[in-house]
């Protein structure tokens, strides 16, 4: 199985230097409720589903800095169309985890700090795959779009 992803979560570069401790100034209780998550993911996938290039980018506009330092609007467009592009018409999303992730140090590609993404089991007309949309907490406490990952699973 071949697997066709995007992976602006898995390419955030190191950019964010000291971000992992100003994380921890954020209040334990500033993380969203797993159905807000849910919510916002499901919104950016439906923007991901329209493919075209002016939502695209407007959702690489709302991203985190350290996806903009990890890849260029004009990438991103690209490679969420090619990744998207094969797979054809989505006929059914099925939300199946919400993660927590908190790196600490420079894990390869992933920037320190603190992640969660909102799986997805989808059925597309090429057949099924599975969506991962992630978010990471900015150093203001905000959550905001980190990446968007699709891999066929039939």
């Amino acid at each position: 199985m071949k697997a066709i992803a995007l992976s602006v979560a898995v390419a955030l570069a190191g950019t964010a230097g000291g971000a992992w401790a100003q994380q921890q100034a954020c209040r334990d209780d500033a993380t969203s409720p797993p159905g807000t998550l849910h919510d916002a993911a499901l919104a950016m996938a439906q923007a991901v589903d329209r493919a075209q290039a002016p939502q695209l980018a407007q959702l690489w506009r709302q991203a985190t800095p350290v996806t903009h330092a990890a890849v260029t609007e004009q990438q991103f467009v690209e490679s969420v169309q090619n990744a998207r592009r094969p797979l054809g018409q989505l006929q059914r999303r099925d939300w199946i985890r919400v993660e927590l992730m908190d790196i600490q140090a420079q894990d390869g590609a992933v920037a320190p700090g603190r992640y969660v993404s909102v799986g997805f089991r989808s059925r597309f007309a090429g057949g099924p795959a599975e969506e991962l949309v992630s978010f990471r907490r900015d150093d203001d406490c905000q959550w905001r779009f980190a990446g968007y990952i699709v891999a066929p699973t039939g």
